[in-house]
């Protein structure tokens, strides 16, 4: 039985999903082809994360447990909130290469990020397969941060949505086939720290008319298409009507999915079906991925997985959704400690309790996942 179609302007709140009820999808038991997208929220390099890097000259053993799942997915996405401008100083000056230095000038952490290149490499060989560079911290390093951080994702050929260089004529979405099924990526941002005076970053109100008209041409090309956007307010465990009225419009428009981003904190997540029947999934913020953040909302995040079906008649549908928690361990006065750690491994922190009753309390029971069992969308369906 579908749920029922409310208000645009309503606001999705940790407060309404108190008792959140199962998200289950009428057809997900429908046979087809079938894929897993995996998504995590933000990798926000504050100086910390930057200085284990220096000392490993890598940054995946931050994340490093969680490889087995951003490897094994057919499609893993991750939202960059951070420039890679190879060699940019704060003042605008262009500089040698420090390499995976933290000195403070080249890279730097909040609230103007930059990060060594190595970043993309380690984010690439961990298995991800797209990233979405539409964020508030986009012109960290102005516009040549812009078009230098696009020159380092194509040299290690790792896929973006989100951003273009000045003056480029560039596809705004990124269109990547996994077992015969091609989804596109689109990504944009409502909020931005700088004006954006060549608009470079797809804007989701501003360019509004623009993405649906994107959305329509993707239709007829994917067989999927996932929105990314970047909105909310920062600390906010609640979804703003604006997100709401954006996340479902983008739906409408034809979306499969809406990935949220930008709050540091997780959001609910919701199953939305347009007035045609057709069921998408929405979830409004994934929180940081990696940061050094110190309050539990923001230690608290979700890896989450989406399964998609394409069906006999051509039609893809999503078949489920399932989410593992974890907790972004720092602030214990070991630089080596910053990690992130599946929740059930996280018992020694001080703040495991508070962050399990959080996630417990914004997300249904019914689409827990264990750490370490394989991923099925669809159990119901075995």
């Amino acid at each position: 039985m579908k749920n029922v179609v409310i208000s645009a302007l309503l606001v999705v709140s940790a407060q309404a999903f108190a008792r959140p009820q199962p998200i289950l999808f009428d057809q997900a038991c429908d046979s087809g082809k079938q894929i897993t997208i995996g998504a995590v929220g933000d990798f926000l390099m504050h100086d910390p994360l930057q200085k284990k890097a220096e000392r490993l000259k890598t940054f995946q053993p931050i994340w490093k447990k969680w490889l087995p799942y951003t490897q094994g997915v057919d499609q893993m996405y991750g939202n960059l909130e951070v420039t890679t401008a190879r060699g940019h100083g704060l003042d605008g000056q262009i500089v040698q290469d420090p390499g995976i230095v933290y000195e403070r000038y080249v890279h730097t952490s909040y609230p103007r990020f930059n990060a060594h290149p190595q970043l993309l490499t380690d984010i690439r060989n961990s298995g991800f397969d797209v990233v979405s560079t539409a964020n508030n911290h986009a012109l960290d390093r102005g516009v040549p941060g812009i078009d230098a951080t696009i020159d380092e994702l194509e040299k290690v050929g790792l896929p973006f949505t989100g951003t273009r260089r000045q003056n480029e004529k560039r596809e705004a979405a990124v269109i990547i086939e996994s077992q015969g099924l091609r989804v596109a990526w689109l990504a944009c941002t409502l909020v931005l720290n700088t004006r954006d005076t060549g608009k470079q970053v797809l804007h989701c109100s501003r360019d509004w008319k623009q993405i649906a008209e994107i959305i329509t041409a993707l239709k007829a090309q994917t067989d999927a298409i996932i929105m990314t956007p970047h909105w909310g307010a920062e600390g906010s465990n609640r979804a703003h009507e604006d997100q709401v009225k954006y996340g479902r419009r983008m739906i409408d428009a034809g979306a499969t999915a809406v990935l949220g981003a930008h709050p540091h904190a997780l959001q609910p997540m919701e199953r939305y079906v347009t007035k045609s029947g057709r069921e998408g999934f929405i979830i409004y913020s994934m929180a940081n991925f990696i940061s050094f953040q110190p309050e539990m909302n923001q230690k608290s995040t979700i890896m989450t997985f989406i399964g998609l079906t394409k069906k006999s008649n051509g039609e893809t549908i999503v078949n489920g959704v399932r989410y593992l928690p974890a907790l972004m361990r720092n602030r214990t006065g070991n630089l080596m400690d910053v990690e992130l750690l599946p929740l059930e491994q996280a018992q020694r922190d001080p703040l495991y309790s508070q962050v399990k009753e959080h996630i417990a309390s914004l997300f249904p029971a019914e689409n827990e996942m264990n750490f370490g069992e394989p991923v099925v969308t669809n159990p119901q369906c075995r």
